[in-house]
């Protein structure tokens, strides 16, 4: 649940930050938000390619970006995730 949460809440910010901009834009955004890094040569050409050919929509595209995610990008996308639901839990606190 708690991971599906925080895919919900990073789905939700970067589509409405992101959602619009080219291609190319959209994908190095995405990894530098996601991931805090620009995607390699080889994974950018792939999404490119993906997106273009409308073999993927944007917002599946975020999704399985941030599911394929491994090693460091993972530990860093929890990271993330802890962060904004902890945010969440605290304004809700704050709201009773």
């Amino acid at each position: 649940m708690r991971r599906v949460l925080g895919i919900v809440l990073i789905l939700a910010v970067t589509i409405n930050l992101y959602g619009q901009k080219a291609t190319e834009d959209s994908i190095t955004r995405l990894y530098v938000a996601t991931f805090d890094r620009a995607p390699d040569g080889y994974g950018e050409s792939y999404w490119i390619e993906q997106l273009k050919e409308e073999e993927i929509s944007k917002s599946l595209f975020i999704l399985a970006v941030i599911n394929r995610a491994v090693g460091d990008d993972a530990t860093i996308l929890e990271n993330k995730t802890s962060v904004g639901l902890e945010f969440i839990k605290s304004a809700s606190d704050n709201i009773k």
